[in-house]
């Protein structure tokens, strides 16, 4: 059986290996066709900082990610928000402490300015703190001059793995 990086992670791959690995167990799943996937495809990981604990990405504002006004829709906010500041919990993973990407237990966004289409964004990712079950990240997405476009505080729940 193929391992699944959507639900564990191989704590044998570099770390920026490891978030490839999570992205691509959605974005390359032919299973799969959940909203998430195309806009996940269009996200490219830049960086991942052990030291701040924080994992960057750049991605364009896309027509499909769009409302009528032309704008990234909240919702394509809300969903790369959820997926991508979870990634940052990678950099304070280790065997038995984080293994997975965990469960949200809130996500609260603000909407500080409108993101058009074909804006290149970038979308950094930290954490906050991480505890035994409970984690705060925290993302911003960012122009390229720093004008700060949405940010939001991500809560997760480190789900017990279940003994068989």
């Amino acid at each position: 059986m193929e391992r699944d990086f959507y639900r564990s992670t191989d704590f044998g791959l570099p770390h920026k290996e490891r978030i490839k690995a999570y992205l691509a167990s959605i974005t390359a799943d032919t299973a799969y066709d959940g909203f998430d996937k195309r806009l996940l495809q269009q996200v490219e990981l830049l960086e991942v900082d052990l030291e701040l604990g924080q994992t960057v990405y750049v991605f364009s504002v896309q027509d499909f990610m769009s409302n009528k006004d032309g704008n990234l829709h909240g919702g394509a906010v809300a969903t790369l928000m959820d997926n991508l500041s979870s990634t940052a919990l990678v950099t304070v993973q280790k065997p038995g402490f984080w293994d997975s990407f965990g469960i949200s237990r809130s996500l609260a966004i603000i909407y500080h300015r409108t993101m058009p289409e074909n804006a290149v964004l970038l979308i950094r990712c930290s954490v906050l703190a991480a505890g035994r079950q409970m984690a705060t990240v925290k993302a911003v997405i960012e122009g390229q001059n720093g004008t700060i476009h949405a940010s939001c505080v991500h809560e997760k729940f480190a789900a017990p793995t279940p003994k068989l």
